[in-house]
C-alpha cells in the first residue's frame, strides 16, 4: 500500500546522498583547476634558462661521485622529512 512512498523515498535519499557526495568533488575540482591555473601563469624566472649552463660546469668526476652516493634520492628524502616536520609543527596540540 505504502510501497510507492517507500520506493520514492529511497530514491530521494539516494539522489540526495549522491548529490551531497558530488558536490565537494566539484569544489575541490574547481580549486585544484584554478590554482593550477594560477601556477601556469608563473613566468620562468631568467636563471632558470641558464642552469643547464650551470650545470655542464660540473666536472664528471664530482657527477660521477654524486651518481654513487646517490645525491638526488638523499636531497628528495630530506627535503620531504624537512617538509613534513614543517607541516607537523603546523597542527595544534601536535607540533
Amino acid at each position: 500500500m505504502l510501497d510507492w512512498l517507500y520506493t520514492w523515498l529511497q530514491n530521494f535519499l539516494s539522489w540526495l546522498n549522491d548529490t551531497l557526495l558530488y558536490v565537494p568533488k566539484w569544489v575541490l575540482e574547481k580549486l585544484l583547476a584554478g590554482l593550477s591555473a594560477l601556477l601556469s601563469a608563473i613566468p620562468v624566472p631568467d636563471w632558470m634558462s641558464a642552469a643547464s649552463g650551470y650545470l655542464s660546469g660540473i666536472p664528471s668526476g664530482v657527477v660521477w661521485f654524486l651518481d654513487i652516493m646517490h645525491f638526488g634520492f638523499g636531497v628528495t628524502v630530506v627535503l620531504s622529512a624537512l617538509t613534513l616536520r614543517f607541516l607537523i609543527h603546523r597542527i595544534p596540540f601536535i607540533g
